[in-house]
């Protein structure tokens, strides 16, 4: 049984950026002449040295260092026992001790792990700040093509920074999911996916008014719409998942249909809400019944006149009878 000494990334255990067999003492520090050189300007250049005991254990010994041995639970030492699976953080590097006869998880199908850092040509850093200059160029021209007041200016750096900053949004969340979920950050990538989209959804609404424009009687228009937003934004999620998850194309397929179908129907009900016209008049969809003389007797205008007259001398004759001593 070997030990295997893993360099950390610092603040991501998960990423491991060098392992190396440990058969007798070994150096580690900032000097070049080390077994194990690492590049933290809180560590010494001759830091600590790992040193094989009699009983089959190791011990991380400290040579003077200014900072130390950080064990787990974040307190200084100046040695640490170093056992299979321990992590000790020297300056701000984490270091992990293994076994080489350590049980491993068997090995994922290709098809489930497929994925890759997205698009190669969205790879290009040209391509991607291309698409992203691309997206606030197609924003700006619209919004000024659009526009009908004096003050367009105002308008488009208002409109400019606002979309900086839901961009920024997007991509800090797809960015963080993928460093969880497949150990890759890539926030321009995922930048330039996110004005891709906003480039896609422009055009589309574009080539709606277009066809509204020019064909009036064409009926199929807000169908045809919602069909192309379907596919747009599938085709955009499911891309999008192939530079953030482990899905093969099947699975990333399944989501982004899933995504659109949601995002459709939100759309739906947006739409119902916004053509149900508020009014502040009750209205009444059920059906008065007639009423039957019995209940509501009915009188002819003669009739109406001589039985108010009536009623007016009974009242003028109770007057009278209260006004007199």
């Amino acid at each position: 049984m070997a030990l295997i000494l893993e360099v950390l990334a610092q603040g991501r255990h998960a990423e491991v950026r060098e392992r190396r067999a440990v058969g007798g003492a070994i150096t580690i520090g900032r000097a070049l002449d080390n077994d194990v050189v690492l590049d933290d300007p809180h560590v010494d250049a001759h830091h600590a040295r790992l040193e094989p005991q009699a009983d089959g254990s190791h011990v991380l010994v400290d040579l003077g260092s200014v900072n130390g041995l950080g064990a787990i639970g974040g307190a200084r030492s100046d040695r640490v026992v170093f056992a299979p699976g321990a992590v000790v953080t020297i300056g701000r590097t984490p270091l992990r001790v293994r076994t080489s006869d350590e049980q491993l998880p068997p090995a994922l199908p290709l098809r489930a792990t497929s994925a890759g850092p997205g698009p190669t040509w969205l790879l290009r850093t040209r391509v991607r700040i291309g698409i992203i200059a691309g997206c606030f160029a197609l924003n700006g021209f619209d919004t000024w093509l659009h526009a009908t007041q004096h003050g367009v200016a105002s308008q488009l750096f208002s409109e400019a920074l606002f979309g900086v900053v839901m961009l920024a949004i997007w991509a800090g969340v797809w960015s963080v999911a993928a460093r969880v979920v497949v150990g890759r950050f890539h926030f321009p990538l995922h930048a330039a996916f996110g004005a891709l989209g906003v480039i896609a959804f422009v055009l589309r609404q574009r080539l709606l008014d277009f066809i509204a424009f020019t064909i009036p009687s064409f009926g199929g228009g807000v169908l045809a719409g919602d069909l192309l937003l379907f596919v747009l934004l599938g085709a955009l999620v499911a891309a999008h998942l192939s530079a953030a998850s482990h899905l093969g194309m099947p699975g990333r397929r399944a989501v982004g249909a899933i995504a659109a179908s949601v995002v459709l129907m939100l759309f739906w009900v947006g739409r119902a809400v916004a053509d149900d016209d508020f009014t502040t008049e009750a209205t009444f969809n059920g059906t008065i019944l007639t009423l039957t003389p019995a209940v509501l007797p009915k009188e002819s205008p003669e009739e109406f006149a001589k039985s108010r007259a009536r009623l007016r001398a009974q009242v003028d004759a109770l007057l009278e009878d209260e006004g007199s001593p």
